[in-house]
């Protein structure tokens, strides 16, 4: 898994970022922060020493991952846009 992770999260940035296959390049990156966030976060989450569940919950809302996850299911929603290598076929075309 050594080259697997950094693999998919190199080629989802740069798909993310120019645009191209958008959707899957952000749910790829999004599988990678949410298995993240269940194996070390929640580790990390548990080391906090919670007072109660609200606390708990909230120690999990505030892990780095969480905002990924949020915007690329945002990215994922919504595609690339306009400007995105994906739209190009639509301008080449008129």
């Amino acid at each position: 898994m050594q080259w697997v992770v950094p693999g998919v999260e190199f080629a989802g940035g740069l798909g993310v970022a120019f645009g191209l296959l958008t959707p899957l390049a952000a749910r790829g990156l999004a599988v990678i922060c949410l298995i993240a966030a269940y194996t070390d976060g929640m580790r990390r989450v548990r080391a906090l020493s919670a007072i109660d569940k609200a606390d708990k919950i909230d120690d999990a809302l505030y892990l780095p991952e969480v905002p990924y996850i949020v915007l690329l299911a945002h990215v994922v929603a919504n595609r690339a846009g306009p400007f995105s290598l994906d739209a190009m076929p639509r301008y080449l075309t008129r």
